[in-house]
């Protein structure tokens, strides 16, 4: 794995010997970085940082790392093939049909923050928060892992017709 020169990469690119496994390892590191980097911003916020702000920014990175794992199985794993177009172009697809549950999401929010918090209150993350958007973060690389061991799987699609034909 080359993380400082990159003309060996290049090389190794052009060369046909940057393999499945090494595509995979780069683009993990690159989400779990972005993951780090968005979670470490959160440190520094307007408001206090509480003690389940500290979990949740914890359970995103987790949720990423395995989600990222399990994609990548479920694309064939080191024999599998394309990881990084099939993961980025699926997850971008589910990411913005799963946006349209952020608004019972945010409804139901903020109901519970009127009731728990009141009008004048410090809302705080709560471990329903919590619960709620781990469950969206979750189901959303459930449903990436299902499209791309559906495209990773030989005959997958036979039979199948759209009315696109």
């Amino acid at each position: 794995m080359r993380v400082w020169k990159i003309e060996r990469l290049k090389e190794d690119i052009k060369s046909g010997s940057f393999s499945e496994k090494d595509r995979f390892l780069y683009g993990l590191i690159y989400f779990i970085l972005i993951a780090l980097f968005i979670e470490a911003s959160y440190m520094f916020p307007a408001e206090p940082y509480h003690d389940w702000d500290y979990v949740l920014s914890f359970m995103n990175i987790l949720v990423m790392f395995f989600g990222c794992m399990f994609a990548y199985r479920s694309n064939g794993g080191h024999k599998g093939t394309d990881f990084l177009g099939r993961f980025l172009s699926i997850s971008i697809v589910v990411t913005i049909r799963f946006l349209l549950l952020l608004i019972p999401i945010i409804v139901i929010l903020a109901v519970y923050y009127a009731f728990t918090f009141g009008a004048h209150g410090e809302i705080v993350t709560t471990p329903f928060e919590v619960v709620l958007f781990q469950g969206w973060s979750i189901a959303i690389l459930w449903r990436v892992c299902v499209h791309i061991k559906a495209v990773s799987t030989p005959g997958a699609y036979e039979g199948i017709t759209t009315n696109d034909e």
